[in-house]
């Protein structure tokens, strides 16, 4: 009974890297959670999302390692204000404003303004940067930034738990629905 425990352990965190196991905050399938952080910004985690929250003098850093998240920044009250920044594994997003998601999927990473501007940076060629701008939405892989384009306006249509698509393909459709 032991060793089939133990079989059954191992063949459950098998697919899940450590880090995602060990994150600050998770949620799982079909579960969604508004966290207050320690500077009173916001972030929002979809369903199956890890993420760790990594605060010092110096920045305000989440880094997701799986999901999606809505961030919902407020000014830094420090003196010397701090970027508030969401790392994926493709780049890096850094408000300039207030509210925008990033959605780790399995080939690349999408960041969508909703509110203001973020500038989004890609992690191997940190040369390339781009700045968005409210209502225009990137996909950034670990070789490049596409262009920036549009975002639809069903984007974050997952905040209100609900799922909207127009002119999607069908694979993103499942992928989506499959989260849930």
């Amino acid at each position: 009974k032991a060793l089939l425990g133990i079989v059954l352990l191992l063949g459950s965190l098998y697919g899940l890297s450590l880090s995602e196991w060990l994150a600050d905050e998770r949620t799982g399938i079909g579960e969604m959670r508004r966290i207050t952080l320690t500077d009173g910004s916001h972030i929002t985690l979809d369903s199956d999302s890890a993420a760790d929250i990594a605060f010092d003098t110096q920045q305000r850093r989440i880094i997701l390692y799986r999901g999606r998240l809505l961030a919902e920044v407020v000014p830094d009250s420090l003196l010397t204000p701090r970027a508030f920044i969401v790392e994926s594994r493709d780049g890096t997003a850094r408000a300039l404003g207030t509210r925008y998601t990033v959605d780790q999927t399995d080939h690349d990473s999408i960041v969508t303004v909703i509110e203001s501007q973020v500038a989004v940076t890609n992690r191997d060629h940190p040369q390339q940067s781009v700045t968005l701008q409210t209502g225009q939405s990137i996909r950034l892989n670990s070789k490049r930034i596409h262009l920036p384009e549009a975002a639809s306006p069903f984007a974050a249509s997952w905040i209100q738990g609900r799922l909207v698509y127009q002119d999607a393909p069908l694979d993103q459709v499942i992928r989506d629905l499959a989260r849930y």
